[in-house]
């Protein structure tokens, strides 16, 4: 059984100032959080240079402006991490993606087992803790986009 949900905890909108708050009850006990073991992978998305046509252009701004007009953003250029089950099998999609600083994962093995700490949901307050570091999103937790690793 998976320890992900796939429905969303909670508004994207209210997503920064619930992090700063679960932010501040990690730092004062982590141990009294919910917490998962999980396997992880780290990548980068490089960015896509616009085509020199005005067209290519201009259709990429439409399909941009449109994605977001309904809540949703397009995979943009920076490092990502997939969440998968600790079990799941070699080959299996991620249960849950999000975007990191480039300082926070740079140094952390590409892949590997964590502790996830928090909501395991899109939208969910949450950190991933390897090798003793925590890693922490910088935008919220969403479902696996298209390009995203498998395990």
């Amino acid at each position: 059984m998976s320890v992900f949900s796939s429905e969303p905890v909670r508004p994207p909108g209210h997503w920064g100032r619930q992090q700063g708050s679960f932010r501040t009850a990690f730092a004062e006990m982590a141990e009294g959080l919910p917490r998962y073991q999980v396997f992880y992978r780290w990548w980068e998305v490089e960015e896509v240079k616009a085509g020199s046509t005005s067209m290519h252009l201009a259709a990429n701004v439409l399909a941009t402006f449109s994605l977001r007009k309904r809540g949703q953003r397009l995979h943009p250029p920076g490092f990502h991490v997939a969440l998968y089950d600790y079990a799941a099998p070699t080959g299996a999609a991620p249960q849950l993606v999000f975007e990191v600083a480039a300082e926070a994962i740079r140094h952390q093995p590409e892949m590997g087992e964590g502790m996830l700490y928090g909501e395991p949901a899109p939208n969910g307050t949450l950190v991933l803790v390897t090798g003793g570091v925590a890693i922490w999103p910088v935008y919220h937790p969403r479902v696996p986009f298209k390009g995203c690793p498998t395990r």
